[in-house]
């Protein structure tokens, strides 16, 4: 999802969710995460235009997006303001955040799954990881009975940079250097989101498929 939000700045977010919901109907619990953390994020910063306001309304809108968690499933969130030269980012389980400038290519996240404990701690090479059978095992998410707490992190940007938000539906199956080929070749964010969710099905779609991309320069 991506949205304009007062003082000129702009969130885009993406989660991955679960559920075991016997209802198909009922929104799913990413679905509310992502509803809950806009509308409290858009809130909060109507009323308060201090230097300290994006933080507390981070915060707020975290505990609005946790509030949505019941025993019926769970879901990952990653969002990112854009706010002039800066992106905020808060980040739970293994919905990556990924940043474009010039021709540097950074990940801003890192996923909260068991085999990248293990890659972290040096029991794994990442290579190891990408076929390990416990890949998708979360250690951080929204999800009744799970640790929910968010990665908070703020990086500067220039005018020509690109943030990409990619659920591990994309960048499980598409390889890295795919992703960074059609990010840097696509001509606006638009055009980037439908060449990630192609290549991912190109792929085998294996899981859920989530993106949002977004240039600083909104």
């Amino acid at each position: 999802m991506t949205s304009a939000l007062p003082g000129g700045r702009h969130l885009i977010a993406a989660a991955d969710g679960f559920t075991t919901d016997p209802n198909p109907a009922a929104p799913t619990l990413s679905t509310r995460n992502l509803v809950a953390f806009e509308d409290e994020l858009a809130a909060r910063l109507s009323e308060n235009a201090d230097p300290g306001s994006v933080d507390r309304a981070f915060e707020a809108a975290w505990g609005a997006a946790t509030d949505q968690v019941d025993g019926l499933g769970g879901s990952t969130l990653t969002a990112a303001l854009i706010d002039g030269a800066r992106i905020h980012v808060m980040h739970i389980g293994d919905t990556c955040a990924l940043h474009h400038q010039g021709k540097r290519w950074e990940a801003v996240t890192s996923d909260h799954t068991h085999v990248q404990s293990l890659v972290a701690e040096g029991r794994l090479t990442s290579e190891e990881a990408t076929s390990h059978p416990e890949r998708a095992t979360l250690n951080r998410a929204l999800a009744a009975g799970a640790p929910t707490e968010a990665d908070y992190i703020v990086r500067t940007v220039t005018s020509d940079a690109r943030l990409v938000l990619l659920s591990d539906g994309i960048h499980g199956p598409v390889r890295p250097a795919e992703i960074v080929r059609i990010v840097q070749s696509a001509a606006a964010p638009v055009d980037a989101c439908e060449h990630l969710v192609n290549a991912a099905l190109v792929a085998g779609g294996p899981d859920n498929i989530a993106v949002a991309v977004a240039d600083s320069g909104l």
